[in-house]
């Protein structure tokens, strides 16, 4: 509760800071902007009056980062990529058959 209560105050100087920006049209999006709570508890944090939408997954600079810490669903997600990257090397008519076996 006291690190929720201290991220609120945080947040709250952001707010504040928001509202001077925004005379200079500078806006923070409140829609692309999500909350994720590592120990799993919903906390409630608002930025313009609005409740951000609290996450357990997202995606920050090509990693996914979750609640749990645990890097599970990072390494599937890489592996799905590398697969469907290489389906589509496979299937090109520019790479040759003999390649292929090779690779």
């Amino acid at each position: 509760m006291e690190a929720e209560l201290g991220l609120q105050e945080l947040v709250d100087r952001l707010d504040r800071v928001s509202h001077e920006y925004s005379l200079l049209t500078l806006l923070i999006n409140v829609n692309k902007t999500k909350v994720m709570a590592s120990d799993g508890i919903a906390c409630r944090i608002l930025i313009q009056n609005e409740l951000l939408e609290q996450v357990d997954v997202f995606p920050y600079l090509g990693s996914l980062i979750t609640k749990d810490g645990e890097c599970t669903t990072e390494f599937r997600t890489r592996l799905n990529r590398g697969q469907a990257s290489l389906r589509k090397i496979w299937k090109s008519h520019s790479i040759n058959n003999a390649l292929i076996i090779v690779f």
